[in-house]
């Protein structure tokens, strides 16, 4: 109940999509999304986070067999030496890399770890330059490139990457003196 109160919170400050965390339990995930998924539902209007999850690679497989629907994503679902091993489906896209510190660890990301859709954080990356390189590089290989936290400055960055993917923002990430700006009606 308290999830549908939250989601409906979002849906009402103009939020068309909306990010969850999932835990170790499948059944319990299934029915969380479930929740967020009566407010939220249109299809891939539901980004997954499983990096609190502590999931095998068996665990994420059987997660993204399991749950109904199209998503978003599904953000970390193992850690990325095993990533690659995790099925993407036509319902939901593997999203990692936001804790990758070098562009060599985000091109073995995608080389090795078969992840298509990689999620630059501008601060752990080194700032918006290396953000950039990095991103360039990505993109130029066909990585769908995405930014993790960071609104004001992820939204121009990301502008500079065509089919970019949803620009996250996190409510308790808020600046103390101006909070973010909630999105318009018209999107």
């Amino acid at each position: 109940d308290e999830l549908v109160v939250e989601a409906k919170r979002y849906r009402d400050l103009n939020f068309r999509c909306v990010k969850m965390r999932v835990v170790h339990d499948l059944a319990d995930n299934l029915e969380r999304i479930a929740a967020v998924r009566s407010v939220y539902t249109e299809p891939a209007t539901i980004a997954i986070e499983a990096a609190g999850a502590q999931w095998d690679v068996n665990d994420a497989n059987a997660f993204i067999r399991a749950a109904a629907g199209k998503y978003l994503w599904t953000e970390d679902p193992v850690k990325y030496d095993v990533i690659g091993q995790v099925r993407e489906t036509a319902n939901s896209r593997i999203v990692a890399g936001e804790t990758c510190a070098t562009t060599a660890e985000l091109i073995k990301l995608f080389d090795e770890g078969n992840v298509r859709s990689i999620v630059i954080d501008v601060q752990c990356i080194g700032g918006p330059v290396r953000f950039l390189e990095a991103a360039r590089l990505l993109h130029a290989l066909g990585a769908t490139i995405g930014g993790h936290r960071f609104p004001y400055y992820s939204s121009h960055l990301l502008a500079a990457f065509p089919q970019s993917l949803p620009l996250e923002t996190i409510d308790w990430a808020n600046p103390s003196l101006e909070p973010y700006h909630a999105p318009d009606k018209n999107g």
